[in-house]
């Protein structure tokens, strides 16, 4: 008679099989939503440095001052949010609105925008002919999370823009 051999695992294997994955589960949970966390503060910021940075490119290749203003529509800087979404324009009339034929480009706000505070900037930021900005600022984003877990998106009198680490409240 040929012994039968049964394939497969037993109800005690399956059980501890299930402990351990969820043990290792639980360890790995929190570090993974960290990591989802930093990619969407380094997606804001990099959406937001971006935005800056073409309208400093705009102004040098146009000769024309281009400004970037907080807008939740994308047909006027109507907000004071700069979390909500991003105006560029052409301001080719002097005027220092955007009107509907200057208007480049609208960023939409993405979904869970991080906290962006100005700073050295009121209602926009502005580029002359020659690619140097009308006033040095920054703005920086942060989340609920407190400490170094913030971007700042930084540019200076002469222009130069960057992208540098922030602390949060």
């Amino acid at each position: 008679m040929v012994a039968s051999r049964n394939r497969g695992f037993t109800l005690v294997e399956l059980m501890i099989t299930i402990a351990i994955v969820a043990i290792l589960a639980s360890a790995g949970l929190p570090a993974f939503s960290d990591f989802l966390r930093d990619q969407r503060m380094h997606g804001s910021a990099t959406r937001l440095l971006n935005d800056v940075t073409t309208a400093r490119t705009e102004a040098a290749r146009t000769h024309r001052t281009v400004s970037l203003c907080p807008s939740t529509a994308g047909a006027a800087c109507d907000s004071a949010d700069w979390s909500a979404g991003r105006l560029l324009y052409v301001d080719a009339n002097g005027n220092g609105t955007a009107e509907a034929s200057e208007i480049l480009r609208f960023t939409a706000a993405g979904g869970r925008e991080p906290t962006a505070t100005p700073s050295g900037i009121t209602d926009r930021i502005a580029f002359e002919s020659t690619g140097v900005a009308s006033a040095a600022g920054s703005v920086r984003l942060c989340d609920d999370r407190s400490g170094a877990h913030g971007r700042s998106v930084e540019w200076n009198a002469a222009g130069r823009v960057a992208l540098r680490g922030a602390n949060c409240p």
